[in-house]
């Protein structure tokens, strides 16, 4: 079964896009791992994941999903990686719950999100957005950052870079749009 989410900002139309993952420096299997090619189809608001493997495509869920469908701007726990409008200079804070994969634990995160400049990333003009938060949990306190590239026109981050422990081994994690249609 696909992984969906639901989004009231999504039309009817529906919108296929390419995304390439890594994920590198992970100390834990539950890190949302993501490696390799993921089609991500956008439909009536509903966010379906598959995975390219050996030219055929395989279903994805959890939270690999979920962060492909934020790229496309499904935000199934509404941690608001984009704001519109947004223009340089702008800052939000914003606060949401998360799980970790394999982990019955909720947690809180606030994360400080601004847009620090326009950026011609492949074909497309982008805000460069920078986002950090601080964690704390039982292996200590961590600094955390995201930078990543909105294309307004499209509605769709077309690169994306997150450091779950800044100047410390962690995950990190990049995605980059391959393709749109």
């Amino acid at each position: 079964m696909a992984f969906s989410f639901n989004s009231a900002a999504i039309g009817d139309e529906t919108k296929t896009f390419r995304f390439k993952a890594r994920t590198w420096d992970t100390l834990s299997s539950s890190t949302v791992f993501l490696s390799g090619e993921y089609e991500v189809a956008v439909s009536s608001g509903k966010c379906d994941v598959t995975k390219v493997i050996d030219g055929a495509l395989h279903l994805v869920g959890g939270n690999a999903a979920a962060e492909l469908c934020r790229m496309v701007g499904v935000d199934p726990d509404k941690r608001m990686y984009v704001k519109l409008p947004l223009e340089i200079g702008k800052e939000w804070v914003q606060e949401y719950n998360y799980n970790i994969t394999g982990d019955s634990i909720t947690r809180r995160r606030t994360a400080t999100y601004r847009v620090v400049a326009m950026e011609t990333v492949g074909a497309f003009a982008t805000f460069r957005i920078e986002g950090d938060a601080r964690i704390s949990n039982r292996s200590g306190k961590f600094d955390q950052k995201w930078v990543y590239n909105y294309n307004e026109a499209t509605n769709v981050i077309v690169k994306w870079h997150y450091d779950s422990a800044v100047g410390q081994t962690g995950a990190k994690m990049e995605i980059d749009l391959v393709m749109a249609k």
